[in-house]
């Protein structure tokens, strides 16, 4: 008795036909679904820290790594045009820093398509009750706690709407068998799943959360994201985050090294003994 909810289509699939350089910031094991749309020629790279599809679009590379090790990469640096980064940035711990370095990678006036659940509405929280662990939610982000960090970050808003739930994810995704839930079936699961579609309707409200269009600030100049590559960080001594990704206005010297100092100092008293 599958209820039917109108088909709900992102607007990823005309700027991935319209771009020149693509990132797809966090492809899943089958590769994400607008790829259906690139154009063969349109060069592309698909990240991902835990899983590699088995079959690529034709040119395209996969790298496994995290989004922000990613983009610290200076080849990279405002490299794309588009980036794609669905479903990603509440698995982040810090969707501050992940749009930042996407900021870096983007050509000035590049787009990023961007969806998130909305932790006030009701599908978020009743994702985090059937997933005590969080299931991968680790970042909760509302739609105005959203466009606030978009605009820190240094995009525009270009577009914003609703993303309805059409539950597949519970439907078809909910391992309830390996979380041991007992006295339930997968009818029983379809059923709930059934019921919420009827039920919980974009006209009374319900939201699995939005969808964004971001464009990368052209206009108004603001702070460059110099991103230091983690391998620099690591040989200059453990940097936090913020040290990481820091204002280009602010002293270029993130780790002080006062041995320096102290070699010039015996070197000048050194000298003056000749």
């Amino acid at each position: 008795m599958a209820s039917e909810l109108p088909q709900f289509q992102p607007r990823v699939p005309e700027y991935v036909q319209q771009s020149q350089r693509i990132l797809d910031a966090g492809c899943g094991p089958k590769g994400s679904y607008w790829w259906k749309y690139k154009p063969d020629h349109v060069p592309m790279v698909a990240i991902d820290l835990y899983f590699k599809p088995a079959d690529l679009p034709p040119n395209t590379i996969f790298i496994q790594s995290d989004l922000v090790d990613f983009c610290l990469q200076n080849e990279y640096y405002q490299y794309f045009d588009l980036c794609v980064a669905d479903h990603i940035l509440e698995h982040v711990p810090d969707p501050m820093l992940a749009l930042q370095a996407i900021n870096r990678v983007l050509t000035p006036g590049g787009a990023v398509h961007v969806g998130i659940p909305d932790s006030s509405l009701f599908t978020d929280r009743f994702y985090h009750l059937i997933h005590a662990e969080g299931g991968g939610h680790i970042s909760k982000i509302t739609k105005s706690e959203f466009e606030n960090l978009a605009k820190t970050a240094g995009f525009e808003l270009e577009w914003c709407a609703p993303w309805p739930d059409d539950w597949m994810w519970f439907r078809q995704g909910y391992d309830w068998k390996g979380r041991k839930i007992q006295y339930l079936t997968q009818g029983d699961i379809e059923f709930i799943a059934d019921v919420f579609v009827k039920e919980l309707t974009p006209d009374k409200g319900y939201y699995y959360g939005w969808e964004f269009v971001l464009r990368k600030d052209r206009t108004v100049e603001k702070p460059e994201m110099a991103l230091e590559t983690r391998k620099d960080s690591q040989e200059a001594g453990a940097l936090s985050t913020e040290e990481i990704i820091r204002d280009k206005s602010q002293p270029r010297n993130v780790v002080k090294r006062p041995f320096i100092k102290r070699f010039f100092s015996r070197l000048g008293r050194l000298l003056r003994r000749i």
